[in-house]
């Protein structure tokens, strides 16, 4: 049941990266934050959740929730 769960996330982790591949600014941004979470709180992956707080913001830079998700991680360290 692990493994499956861990598929699922896999997938919808592959899904919000096209979205968000295909999406700009503000909501690309919010694409990102989610696919963050993703991958530090399901996929274990917390270098590529860093990455996608820094491209949440790069797209956005007023995202405040990318923001501070960012330093939080980064203060964890």
């Amino acid at each position: 049941a692990e493994r499956r769960a861990s598929g699922r996330w896999e997938d919808r982790s592959a899904i919000l990266e096209k979205r968000a591949a295909a999406t700009k600014g503000a909501e690309a941004s919010t694409l990102f934050l989610e696919l963050a979470s993703l991958a530090i709180e399901h996929l274990g992956r917390e270098e590529a959740g860093l990455g996608h707080l820094r491209k949440a913001i790069e797209l956005d830079p007023k995202n405040g929730a990318a923001r501070r998700e960012l330093g939080r991680r980064l203060e964890g360290r």
